[in-house]
């Protein structure tokens, strides 16, 4: 599987955002800066006046056993039009293992598929491989709802019910959460 893309990933201190605008205009400022220091180039901008209000819920087991699997489950609705997808995302150090899950959505729903490179500080690759699921208004997951269970959550990525903890196989009932509660 060929990477897509490469994304660096950045921590930022949202105590710096008081004032989105000027936060964003320093941010790039100094991103531009550090690109420019490597000789590299940076394509696009910051566009203030287009930015995406969305929320955005991770979900896993009480005991991270997504996590654990090396899978991420997340749902994000953009609350402009109120369109919901899930991704669900491999990510690991090798690039082989989450190149070759089967990340294949269920049947009926489209997907969009990716793979890329993920760098984060100080420069420490992973590699995702991706599938995202945009749903209906009027499906069961869509909005405020998400799905409560690993084998609800199978009926989006097949792949769910096949997590294991400690070897063994979770039962269906096993609980999905909202990641910190948040």
């Amino acid at each position: 599987m060929k990477i897509e893309s490469r994304e660096y990933k950045v921590i930022v201190d949202v105590a710096l955002f008081a004032d989105f605008d000027a936060a964003l205009a320093e941010m790039s400022a100094d991103l531009q800066g550090l690109v420019e220091s490597l000789e590299f180039s940076l394509d696009g901008e910051f566009d203030i006046d287009e930015r995406e209000e969305q929320s955005i819920r991770f979900l896993d087991t009480r005991d991270f056993t997504l996590r654990r699997n090396s899978l991420l489950l997340r749902q994000r609705i953009k609350l402009k039009n109120d369109k919901t997808e899930y991704t669900l995302k491999c990510r690991t150090a090798d690039r082989y293992f989450s190149a070759l899950r089967n990340l294949e959505p269920a049947q009926g729903l489209k997907a969009d598929h990716k793979f890329e490179e993920d760098i984060g500080a100080p420069f420490v690759s992973g590699f995702s491989q991706s599938t995202t699921v945009k749903l209906k208004p009027d499906d069961s997951f869509a909005g405020d709802s998400w799905p409560r269970t690993l084998a609800e959550g199978s009926q989006l990525f097949p792949l769910l019910s096949e997590t294991e903890c400690d070897g063994l196989r979770c039962s269906g009932d096993t609980p999905l959460a909202v990641v910190n509660g948040r």
